[in-house]
């Protein structure tokens, strides 16, 4: 059996995001989460596109995150 691409998210998992416009382009989610599958973390990396006009009501909204 191959190994999975990712682990699925649960209510423990880490989350890393990357806040920007344009995020089409960005490899390091791809590059992470191998990483953390590889790890067997608990993770998950992802990109979110985000107008630099809510940029900063984006991050406040995650800083609540926990």
């Amino acid at each position: 059996m191959s190994e999975p691409h990712f682990i699925l998210p649960s209510g423990t998992t880490d989350l890393y995001v990357i806040l920007g416009d344009p995020v089409a382009q960005v490899q390091a989610p791809i590059i992470f989460n191998d990483i953390f599958r590889r790890a067997q973390r608990d993770a998950v990396m992802v990109a979110m596109r985000v107008p630099a006009a809510s940029l900063a009501a984006a991050f406040a909204g995650l800083k609540h995150v926990e």
